[in-house]
């Protein structure tokens, strides 16, 4: 295994890419390169090999790995799945150059696009439009802690073809005079078609957090680059421990629905339409890809509770579930009833 950094050319710091700049930035002289530049040295840069005593037998069994920091030689410590983190000693951001094998490298990766900072505001402005919510919810200094995580996703491009087969119907109602007239038309309906769809996303990856990443899709996918391990540096990763064989049944199940709602809109007119749709997947492509998440952990002032969130990292959306004032709720539905009932009897001595 080997843990790799990639250092600034012209003080020697640690490089990490700036969602901001959408380059790579040396926190240390505010040097900013490019893909192109951080290539041309990219072979310069330090690597440090991991002997084999140093690695947990056990890691792909969920234990731990050990890694050694290529630029103070502290040992890091990470879970078997992680490809990217910090250094904790000299903070200097590492990836995990030895979790991705050729076996688990993805195909493409989506850089962040929306700062730490950004993401952390959107967040507080995000709980402060919420209804009945403790007001201290609304402060930077419960968050405790903001990452950005790439998490691995399969996308998909499929081939599919369907046949649907039904029946509808068209009512007609006629008067004349006093007589009205219904007529009910029943026709066989059938359809047939071919259809291409593509990025179709599903999650690599079984932990927890995979609920709250995928809460915040859609990602614009046209923003995709292929794969360079340096887009990771400043961030944390992931490992996939799903592969795509799993996936086919609920793809299939969605390709479905796709398919028979698209035939359905071409038999249009009638007052009901009863159909059943069957098809199958011609083609398949897939595709691994680490889309970005800052992933937000909350502790309310005076709670032991913790809450999760998660920030799409490219447009900000925001998923997880937050906290109920119940005595502001009862205060508030107990005023409305009081309201409530003050207006019925002003009204019922309005009446008298």
């Amino acid at each position: 295994m080997a843990s790799v950094t990639y250092k600034c050319p012209n003080c020697g710091g640690g490089l990490t890419f700036s969602p901001e700049h959408q380059a790579w930035e040396c926190e240390y002289c505010l040097s900013l390169f490019t893909e192109e530049q951080l290539g041309k040295f990219a072979d310069e840069q330090k690597t440090t090999e991991i002997p084999p005593e140093a690695v947990d037998e056990d890691s792909d069994e969920g234990g731990t790995v050990i890694y050694q920091c290529p630029s103070c030689g502290a040992e890091i410590i990470a879970e078997a799945s992680t490809a990217a983190t910090y250094c904790y000693y000299c903070h200097n951001p590492v990836v995990m150059a030895g979790k991705l094998t050729e076996e688990f490298k993805p195909d493409a990766i989506l850089p962040f696009a929306i700062e730490k900072e950004q993401a952390r505001q959107q967040f507080l402005n995000w709980a402060g439009k919420k209804k009945y919510v403790p007001q201290g919810f609304f402060t930077k200094r419960g968050i405790d802690e903001l990452s950005g995580v790439y998490y691995p996703y399969w996308l998909g491009d499929f081939e599919y073809e369907a046949r649907m087969e039904g029946k509808g119907e068209k009512v007609k109602i006629t008067r004349t005079g006093k007589i009205e007239t219904t007529v009910v038309e029943h026709y066989a309906v059938e359809r047939q078609g071919s259809f291409a769809y593509n990025n179709v996303a599903r999650s690599a990856f079984t932990k927890i957090q995979s609920k709250l990443a995928d809460g915040v899709h859609p990602y614009n996918m046209e923003a995709l680059k292929d794969y360079n391990p340096a887009y990771m540096t400043g961030f944390m990763a992931e490992k996939r421990d799903v592969e795509s064989d799993s996936m086919t049944e609920s793809v299939e199940q969605e390709l479905n629905g796709y398919a028979k709602q698209q035939l359905e809109e071409t038999a249009p007119g009638y007052n009901s339409l009863r159909t059943d749709t069957q098809g199958r997947i011609t083609s398949t492509r897939w595709r691994q890809v680490m889309l970005p998440i800052w992933m937000l952990t909350y502790r309310l002032k005076g709670s032991d509770e913790v809450y999760y969130y998660s920030v799409n990292g490219q447009t900000g959306t925001i998923c997880g579930k937050l906290p109920l004032d119940k005595k502001r709720l009862a205060l508030h539905a107990g005023l409305a009833a009081l309201a409530g009932g003050i207006l019925m009897v002003l009204g019922g001595l309005f009446i008298w």
